[in-house]
């Protein structure tokens, strides 16, 4: 998985461009000419221009700020593009129950409620490259009422995430959270903690206490236990030199996916995307200019040597053998698999 927002955000500027000598075209703002590759969009295709393309975006009159937001634009949906491209392949690690087996439902346990807190611990792994989340949530109370779930990391004293659930007697209730457990990025830390407050809660916690029921499912990168921080009343971290460990389950279920995620890899080797980022550009850039309904001299000399750029040539022969800009993305990604996917202990971090 990617986060494609940060992606974006970061590896804008890997290529840029240059200042047109053309006054008429000399009109980009500073962002646009950062590459810290030092590598420029008009070495992927000389068709690649700011003239060329300027000529052939949709809209006819544009103003020179809107054409640097659509420019800008054109090139962060170019890099959304490639790096699902670069990283394609399926990167679940792993999707299980908490507690995969049948419990009773008739004489089962009912835990009392006290002035605690009760829950999981969850210690997720230290590494950047796997992320983990919460999918769903299963609560088993007797009785009706609303529980409010919380979700702490052992960084922050407010809370991260809530939910407030409406139990239903004796049933499970299956809740969506989507709630995600990174090791790093917004939040710095490998424990996390979720659970409710027991202190004026009607509905009481079914516990797993028939056969193989509470046996836990023990995850490849995570490891979580129930737990109980006594006397704690309030919606804010407790110490966790106060946490205990339990053999009760809560009423509690879970069901967690681990994700392979890619995005500090891509973020701390940014420049190696440089060639896939100038040919996928180059390429959408391409494709714009033969597909344009907009009619100039650029559309009109051009239109047949740009597909011809774009395709490549092995089977005509009255022209020339040439390598498109498509296959030489193709090219690009594959050695970008081959070092950061295939083989990822040849990764070279760059500053």
């Amino acid at each position: 998985m990617i986060n494609v927002n940060e992606i974006r955000a970061d590896l804008f500027g890997v290529v840029g461009f240059r200042q047109p000598y053309d006054p008429e075209y000399d009109i980009l703002e500073a962002p646009l000419l950062l590459s810290s590759s030092g590598n420029v969009f008009e070495q992927y295709s000389s068709y690649v221009n700011v003239k060329n393309i300027y000529d052939s975006q949709p809209y006819a009159g544009i103003s020179d700020a809107n054409f640097n937001t659509w420019l800008t634009n054109a090139i962060k949906d170019s890099i959304s593009k490639v790096i699902q491209r670069c990283f394609s392949k399926n990167d679940l690690i792993e999707n299980a129950l908490l507690y995969s087996y049948s419990t009773r439902k008739e004489s089962q346990y009912e835990l009392k409620n006290g002035q605690d807190f009760v829950g999981y611990e969850i210690t997720v792994s230290k590494k950047k490259d796997i992320s983990v989340f919460i999918n769903k949530i299963f609560t088993e109370f007797s009785g009706t009422g609303t529980v409010k779930i919380l979700l702490f990391n052992d960084n922050k004293v407010s809370t991260i995430q809530t939910q407030e659930i409406t139990v239903t007697d004796k049933s499970a209730k299956e809740t969506v959270l989507n709630w995600a457990l990174p090791y790093s990025n917004s939040v710095t830390g490998g424990k996390y903690y979720i659970g409710y407050l027991t202190n004026g809660l009607e509905p009481k916690a079914l516990n797993r206490d028939y056969d193989s029921a509470g046996v836990r499912h023990c995850y490849n990168a995570l490891k979580i236990q129930p737990v109980k921080i006594a006397n704690w009343t309030t919606e804010t971290l407790f110490d966790i030199d106060d946490v205990v460990y339990t053999s009760e389950t809560w009423g509690l279920n879970f069901d967690i996916s681990s994700f392979r995620d890619y995005t500090s890899l891509i973020v701390n080797n940014k420049n190696m995307f440089c060639d896939v980022i100038g040919y996928q550009f180059a390429a959408d850039m391409l494709g714009m200019m033969w597909t344009t309904s907009r009619t100039n001299a650029t559309e009109r000399l051009q239109k047949g040597n740009i597909l011809l750029e774009l395709q490549g040539n092995y089977n005509n022969e009255e022209y020339p053998t040439v390598k498109g800009v498509n296959q030489k993305l193709s090219e690009a990604i594959k050695e970008i698999q081959k070092q950061l996917v295939d083989s990822p202990k040849m990764i070279i971090v760059t500053p």
